[in-house]
């Protein structure tokens, strides 16, 4: 995925560690070589040379990613969508016989706002339960507790990349960011075209790794406003920077009501957490 993957795994000795760690990542690479955009042989490079009104096998891993895409595309509005152009209802899918088959031509899929989330997933559902594991891949991490212990996982000042903005405290779930601090504008907003210039930082947590990554993407692509409602709507940890001339502070900050149990802001920036939800 044209990243760097690490493993934690602990309570357990090294050589059952080293192979419990090369299980994860074999995991990893099977995601990789199945939704890759940049290898000639995966199974999203031979989608865009189907033809249309023939069904072909998938993958489960391409299956699962497709009806997730479906799911996020539908709670976000569309702001989240692997088609990039508002085609997702064109992407039919046949989950018994498990087929897929564009509706029109044309269609093209990237995955790459979901793909390491749901690689995440199966990274942790090669290490057995009763080992507590940490997963990071590109800067999303994972994490799995048996024993209750609890991580202290940083986010990083979208504005000053050498400083922590908050410190998210964690079991079990996922921390994904979408943000722009790192390779630019290069989130697009698919109903539109254009680049969001809300938010420059979208942070959510959530149980399932492939979820947190979709919709990190697709409340950053909403904007702060409907971001947030969305997020306390669907009850989803959401942390939101906006986009400021100056410095970052307190007023850039949106905090879903959930995100608030588990985060612990900078000093400067703490007086938001007692923000009340007409004060966002």
């Amino acid at each position: 995925m044209g990243t760097l993957f690490r493993v934690e795994i602990a309570g357990t000795d090294s050589a059952t560690g080293v192979l419990l760690a090369e299980a994860a990542f074999d995991s990893v690479a099977l995601v990789d070589s199945l939704l890759s955009t940049y290898r000639e042989d995966s199974e999203v490079e031979r989608w865009g040379r189907q033809e249309v009104g023939t069904w072909e096998r998938a993958s489960d891993v391409f299956i699962e990613n497709i009806l997730l895409a479906r799911r996020a595309f539908e709670v976000t509005g569309g702001a989240f969508d692997v088609t990039l152009t508002g085609r997702m209802e064109e992407v039919l899918v046949d989950t018994l016989s498990r087929s897929v088959m564009p509706a029109q031509p044309g269609i093209t899929l990237d995955f790459g706002g979901s793909a390491k989330g749901d690689a995440l997933d199966r990274a942790l559902r090669a290490i057995p339960l009763e080992i507590d594991a940490l997963v990071d891949l590109g800067g999303q991490i994972s994490v799995r507790s048996a024993t209750g212990r609890v991580w202290q996982l940083a986010i990083v000042d979208p504005t000053d990349a050498g400083r922590t903005m908050a410190i998210i405290e964690l079991s079990n779930g996922s921390v994904a960011t979408s943000a722009t601090y790192e390779k630019g504008d290069h989130i697009v907003d698919p109903r539109s075209g254009e680049t969001p210039d809300e938010l420059i930082s979208s942070t959510v947590v959530h149980g399932n790794s492939a979820w947190a990554d979709a919709l990190s993407t697709g409340l950053f692509v909403l904007g702060a406003r409907k971001a947030l409602e969305l997020a306390d709507l669907l009850g989803v940890a959401f942390l939101g920077v906006r986009r400021a001339d100056n410095e970052l502070g307190p007023e850039s900050i949106l905090i879903s009501d959930a995100m608030k149990e588990i985060v612990s802001l900078r000093e400067d920036l703490a007086e938001n957490l007692g923000a009340g939800s007409g004060e966002r």
